[in-house]
């Protein structure tokens, strides 16, 4: 199979018109043409994570983040983004991206999300403007938990050893705001839906300390731990869409590079 067909099975799922303005979406290095019988899946692309796939005979990498997500106007081994174009070039390896338009689809990365939180009458948090689609999730538990246990059963779930929360451990909680990523910018939607709590990576105290004002719980898993989830998805996705015609990968050198001790 080609390149732009394995593109046009993730556009079903997650269309590049779903993406934010200032996103970078779709196929950003290699070709549409080209033939692919092995993809390595990855949330970050960085130098490791190409020659990962270099060293497995990938054809294409399939990430979550993507690559010049800011303007560049030199391609040069001194630079981060450039290390990585230029070894994707020498290996013939093409790259494509599914970002803010797999948060905001349906069936997407805040499903999943939702899911493993154990959600149900899962509702979009904030929609589009045609209402078609939505970034954020919000939903119930099917029976009240106190804080704690959320936070524990979080952990268990996306198989974290640490995470940041705030709050009154022992209150219960049932109706939970989440959204992969950095979703801060959701403060007000969760808010405005009287979430219990609110799970998302990439909080500021200030953005914690309002959000407890507001009476509402916090949970900071992490950017890295609430998106890494994308392999799974796409594993999943990709492999009912191609059956054996398609091996996928997941990578093993894309890793949080945040660190606790």
């Amino acid at each position: 199979m080609k390149c732009r067909d394995i593109a046009s099975v993730i556009e079903r799922l997650a269309p590049k018109t779903l993406a934010y303005e200032w996103d970078n979406v779709g196929l950003l290095c290699g070709d549409a043409e080209q033939e692919v019988s092995k993809v390595l899946l990855t949330l970050d692309a960085d130098l490791g994570v190409v020659e990962e796939a270099a060293q497995l005979g990938a054809q294409m990498i399939v990430a979550h983040h993507p690559i010049m997500f800011d303007p560049i106007k030199k391609v040069t081994q001194q630079s981060p983004d450039g290390r990585v174009i230029r070894a994707l070039i020498k290996n013939d390896i093409s790259y494509y991206a599914a970002h803010t338009n797999l948060d905001i689809a349906r069936g997407g990365l805040n499903d999943l999300l939702a899911s493993k939180v154990g959600l149900c009458n899962v509702e979009i948090l904030e929609y589009t403007l045609d209402r078609s689609a939505g970034i954020g999730r919000i939903g119930d538990l099917s029976r009240p938990v106190t804080l704690a246990q959320l936070a524990q059963q979080l952990k268990s779930a996306l198989k974290v050893d640490f995470l940041r929360y705030s709050g009154n451990a022992d209150e219960p909680v049932s109706r939970v705001a989440v959204n992969t990523g950095g979703g801060t910018e959701l403060i007000g939607a969760a808010i405005e839906a009287k979430a219990d709590v609110f799970i998302t990576g990439d909080y500021k105290y200030a953005q914690i300390r309002s959000l407890v004002e507001h009476g509402m719980k916090v949970i900071d898993v992490g950017h890295y731990d609430t998106e890494i989830i994308v392999c799974e998805l796409l594993s999943g996705y990709l492999s009912r869409q191609f059956g054996g015609a398609l091996c996928v990968c997941v990578s093993k050198a894309n890793t949080n590079v945040v660190k606790f001790i």
